[in-house]
């Protein structure tokens, strides 16, 4: 059985009158080379996890390592019913998920974002005689993988298929289509800030979220580990650096 044929039209013929369908407690449906499942919060969990492997094993050979995102956005049962979701997965199919995190929520005062512990800051002037960063430029292609331990930047495009990993920030003055990891492997405060946000997957220490595939234009975004999640801003809308009095190492 397809994807198409999974999803197709949500309408029966009762004799010569359409009678639409209820609403699924579960959606599957392509998402570029992977899975999209969205769940319906309203209904029981069991009941979820029940049409999850009712509608999972309609497809032959389903591969274990497809990439799948699971798309739970009602707030507050968000956490516990995706747990038991990707575990369900885990434990059933061997099948790895990711929720679909990344979620553009620009915030009208620098003072709505959460404080967070920084750095000491330099006051006076700063004199740097050792970069603690990378600069590439150019396009990292799909297939490619760029692995720093500093902080990454990037003059260029990542294109669907790339990966590019950092042990700080990440930051494509570009395209950023395909995979970046920062703040490898626990750094929690490290950024991804890219032109054009459009990644396959997104990781900042041990956090993960699915991608988005549309952007604002000229825009740039930045993803950052907030109390939910993963979180993609507007970086002219809120500048997560702004309350710094001084300049300060990263």
């Amino acid at each position: 059985m397809t994807l198409a044929q999974e999803e197709k039209s949500t309408f029966l013929t009762k004799g010569e009158k359409p009678v639409r369908e209820e609403k699924p407690a579960i959606r599957i449906k392509g998402s570029g080379n992977g899975l999209l499942i969205t769940a319906d919060t309203t209904i029981p969990v069991a009941n979820l996890t029940a049409e999850l492997d009712d509608r999972l094993k309609r497809f032959n050979n389903l591969d274990e390592n497809v990439p799948v995102t699971l798309d739970i956005s009602e707030e507050g049962k968000q956490k516990s019913i995706y747990k038991t979701l990707s575990n369900f997965l885990k434990k059933n199919f061997g099948i790895d998920a990711v929720p679909k995190a990344v979620s553009r929520q620009p915030l009208p005062h620098m003072a709505d974002l959460p404080e967070k512990p920084h750095k000491t800051p330099l006051e006076g002037d700063l004199n740097v005689y050792r970069a603690n960063a990378q600069l590439l430029a150019g396009r990292v292609r799909s297939g490619q993988k760029i692995y720093t331990r500093s902080h990454l930047i990037i003059l260029g495009d990542v294109n669907p298929g790339a990966e590019v990993s950092a042990g700080g920030d990440i930051i494509v003055l570009g395209s950023l289509r395909g995979t970046a990891l920062a703040g490898q492997p626990n750094n929690d405060e490290s950024v991804i800030i890219a032109y054009d946000f459009r990644p396959t997957q997104i990781q900042i220490a041990g956090h993960v979220a699915a991608g988005q595939t549309t952007s604002p234009s000229n825009c740039f975004e930045i993803a950052s580990v907030e109390p939910e999640g993963i979180v993609v801003y507007s970086y002219s809308e809120v500048n997560i650096f702004g309350k710094v009095p001084w300049p300060r190492m990263r």
